[in-house]
């Protein structure tokens, strides 16, 4: 019986979990590219004769990894991607990526705080810098041919930072209050509850650190990590929108020079810790749960069938009409329940695993009726459904892609080149999620039913079913 929800990830050799062993199903289809002697990969992003410029990607002599979109407008993005996150934390540095999060712009053996953010101002651009589980993304959008000036800027952290104590305090103090912010969001709550008992350190490892993890790192511990994860790896992902490939390598070259080309090691293949379950006690008649099993990594296929499991049951964003009226398979299922609620399909990736499974919010009375609904909906999905569910499943799985594609890229490109999977075109994404037969879909539900699973709640505890009447 199941499960949960969505992000990214590589190796496929490290997941354990019984599903994901299911022998019939193939790798995600990957485009034919074209290879220059330089290394380069060129290929068309399409769709119905719609070209909105090439992807083309390039091996610097460091290892770092150039990409390039040109597609001929009038500003440029900039993207400089690490894979270096939370996880790579132990419980000695927890809460130094918060921090370094927030020295954006702050004094390096190169320029002052003051030139960095008056220079910045005065061009327009803003830079951010973006902390995730595993990986960082530090971005920032200019006009053409400010591109070298900007990402000067942007590498100056990464390349020859400072860290100087007083600085250090202006940025902890932000990073507490961030925290504080997020976590006073149930959502970021549970998430960060389910990935602590569902891995032990790694994705374990907290995405928003407590007061006192913060407050004990001064300059040297910041210093130390960033020599060990960001000065001496080339884990690392430099993408130009807008900029042609000889552009985005010469700002490579320019930059980047100093990383010293040593692979970074994801730490360890993470374990599932599953069958638990942790609740957090909070005021209100509102009880929020996840309930899910270990997901799929980013770029396999298996992470696509989950994509397309939870467009089948229904996600907030993709309706489909039951009785005459506008709703999902899991929001009909739970139609019981007499006060407000809803229920979701999550499915999260990482470069080696991922989280899948429920989200469900409900009347403290509620909740338990309204889980056992849920997961029964994510049961039935193993004697399969039907060609027309099937094909309105595809295609909000493929307005998904087509949207993101659209709107995120940078992004997209920038994780693609940190795992090294190589770029497709929108028209072959598309062509894969057709490819899909219920046969396959029926098989991971299956899987997915015989997959030990973690419950994780927050409200009022009276109501919540154990995890073995779940099963």
């Amino acid at each position: 019986m199941l499960l949960a929800r969505s992000i990214q990830v590589a190796g496929l050799s490290s997941l354990a979990q019984p599903y994901l062993s299911v022998p019939s199903l193939p790798k995600i289809i990957l485009p034919s590219v074209s290879a220059t002697a330089q290394g380069r990969i060129i290929t068309e992003y399409d769709l119905n004769g719609a070209v909105s410029g090439k992807i083309e990607v390039n091996k610097l002599h460091n290892g770092v990894t150039a990409v390039a979109v040109d597609n001929g407008r009038a500003t440029a993005q900039l993207g400089l991607y690490s894979g270096v996150g939370t996880r790579q934390q132990t419980q000695d540095t927890v809460g130094i990526m918060q921090i370094m999060k927030h020295t954006m712009l702050s004094t390096t053996t190169r320029r002052s705080f003051v030139w960095a953010h008056r220079v910045m101002a005065f061009h327009g651009a803003d830079i951010k810098m973006n902390v995730a589980r595993d990986h960082t993304a530090i971005t920032a959008t200019c006009t053409r041919e400010k591109e070298w000036l900007v990402l000067d800027h942007m590498c100056q952290n990464i390349i020859c930072p400072e860290f100087f104590e007083h600085e250090l305090m202006r940025a902890k103090t932000l990073a507490l209050q961030e925290t504080s912010g997020a976590l006073a969001n149930p959502d970021n709550v549970l998430l960060e509850e389910a990935h602590r008992i569902a891995y032990r350190g790694g994705l374990g490892t907290p995405l928003y650190a407590a007061p006192n993890s913060i407050a004990r790192h001064g300059r040297d511990e910041v210093l130390g990590f960033w020599e060990q994860h960001f000065r001496k790896c080339n884990s690392t992902v430099l993408v130009g929108i807008g900029l042609d490939i000889e552009t985005v390598s010469g700002l490579g070259d320019e930059f980047l020079w100093s990383l010293e080309g040593r692979r970074l090691e994801t730490p360890g293949t993470e374990s599932w810790s599953g069958s638990q379950h942790s609740h957090i006690e909070a005021a209100g008649n509102t009880t929020r749960a996840l309930y899910l099993i270990q997901g799929a990594a980013t770029g396999t296929r298996e992470a696509l069938l989950l994509n397309l499991i939870k467009h089948v049951v229904g996600v907030s964003s993709s309706p489909a009409v039951y009785g005459g009226e506008l709703n999902t398979k899991l929001m009909s299922a739970a139609d019981h329940a007499q006060k407000a609620h809803s229920v979701h399909c999550l499915n999260i990736n990482y470069s080696d695993t991922g989280l899948f499974g429920l989200s469900v919010a409900a009347d403290s009375q509620e909740v338990g009726d309204v889980l056992h609904s849920s997961i029964g909906v994510m049961g039935s999905l193993k004697s399969g459904i039907s060609d027309e569910e099937l094909d309105a499943a595809k295609n909000k799985l493929k307005l998904e892609i087509v949207t993101q594609r659209e709107e995120s890229l940078m992004g997209l490109v920038g994780l693609d080149g940190l795992l090294s999977i190589s770029p497709s075109t929108t028209a072959q994404a598309l062509a894969t999620v057709d490819s899909i037969t219920s046969g396959e879909l029926a098989g991971m539900a299956k899987a997915i039913a015989k997959s030990s699973p973690i419950l994780v709640s927050h409200g009022n505890e009276e109501r919540i079913p154990d995890l073995k009447d779940l099963l």
